[in-house]
């Protein structure tokens, strides 16, 4: 792991140790328990929690692991993951103490992390239509050049990965999300919508589709910059996410997480 990735993990002191352990407890957590360079991973549900050891007593029906063993583990709590090392003793068949005494550290990629979605994630927005082209058979064409603009309009879809009219709402357009983060993203547009969505200082509501449908309620417009891609003339638009309440942050870090690389693997560099 290189070393500007290593700044990600920070170090938990006593009381955010203890802090986070009773959250594992208290909102039944699910633990993620596995023995270094092994490629199993066990799930546990926690039962209790000693505040004063920081020992956890977890249990699972199925599981791999047996004996007493140093081991890692990781949980997730608000869209934020934490990774820790342990010591695991055994109670009896599906019941195990853990010893969270050693290190745990906090992984949050949150406003200065943006994950790239684009081509790897399929990732999509959706905002209500504010342009100024029609559509007369089939053909786009623009108020102000009076000409038709379906073959550049064509390519840009292409360019983007974009089936023409997919799984849009009606009212609105839909864009490939080129990245990604809890508060903003930034997407492709064509020569056609630039000058509109230059004008426009704010849009919404806005439907992001990225395995699960999150509702912006407003953003605003940033940027627009202009890409050269495949000698097709595009532009960047950069938009900030506005009255996004809590679970929505949430969810949309949960997501964001969960696109990343194995963090496991990644921890595991970490320590080397």
């Amino acid at each position: 792991m290189n070393k500007e990735n290593s700044t990600y993990f920070t170090k938990q002191n006593r009381k955010e140790k203890e802090s986070k352990l009773f959250q594992v407890f208290n909102n039944k957590l699910e633990l993620i328990v596995w023995e270094k360079g092994k490629s199993y991973r066990d799930s546990f549900s926690c039962l209790d929690f000693n505040k004063e050891n920081l020992q956890l007593v977890i249990s699972s029906e199925k599981h791999e692991v047996s004996g007493n063993k140093n081991v890692l583990y990781t949980f997730t709590f608000n869209g934020v993951n934490y990774f820790g090392k342990g010591d695991l003793k055994e109670i009896n068949g599906n019941r195990f103490k853990l010893d969270c005494s050693d290190d745990l550290f906090k992984s949050e990629r949150r406003e200065n992390f943006r994950l790239l979605t684009y081509p790897h994630h399929m990732a999509y927005v959706q905002f209500p239509q504010e342009v100024d082209e029609v559509q007369s058979e089939n053909k786009i064409v623009s108020f102000q050049t009076g000409q038709s603009q379906t073959g550049l309009f064509k390519n840009f879809l292409n360019l983007v990965g974009e089936e023409e009219g997919e799984g849009v709402l009606e009212g609105f357009v839909k864009y490939r999300v080129l990245d990604l983060s809890v508060t903003g993203l930034a997407f492709l547009i064509s020569e056609l919508e630039k000058e509109n969505l230059e004008k426009i200082k704010e849009i919404g509501p806005l439907k992001i589709e990225f395995g699960q449908d999150i509702e912006i309620p407003k953003a605003e417009v940033r940027y627009v910059i202009p890409m050269l891609n495949r000698n097709i003339k595009s532009y960047k638009v950069g938009i900030k996410f506005k009255e996004i309440d809590l679970n929505t942050d949430q969810q949309l870090g949960r997501l964001i997480n969960d696109a990343m690389r194995d963090f496991e693997t990644e921890f595991e560099d970490f320590l080397k």
